[in-house]
């Protein structure tokens, strides 16, 4: 399997909510809702992300909620046309 996040083109539908880096870890700006997308030549993937108020109580585990200025990595899958899938 080879690692492909850095050749995957990362966009935020929000920049005011969500700031991305070149290799796409989100970082919370402002509370909101934010899509983010990944693009790899013809194959596009997106996926939601909530910025939500610091608490001093912990959080439920939630992949797609960060609390500024905490950066998260989402674990992603794609199935491919032939049917094997794969995770990162």
């Amino acid at each position: 399997m080879k690692e492909v996040t850095s050749l995957t083109t990362w966009t935020t539908s929000t920049a005011g909510v969500a700031s991305l880096t070149s290799t796409g870890l989100a970082q919370g700006v402002a509370l909101g809702t934010a899509t983010i997308t990944g693009t790899l030549g013809t194959f596009t993937g997106t996926g939601q992300v909530r910025v939500v108020a610091a608490s001093a109580t912990p959080l439920p585990p939630d992949p797609v909620t960060i609390a500024p200025p905490i950066n998260q990595t989402i674990p992603t899958s794609r199935i491919f046309p032939d049917g094997r899938a794969a995770r990162k």
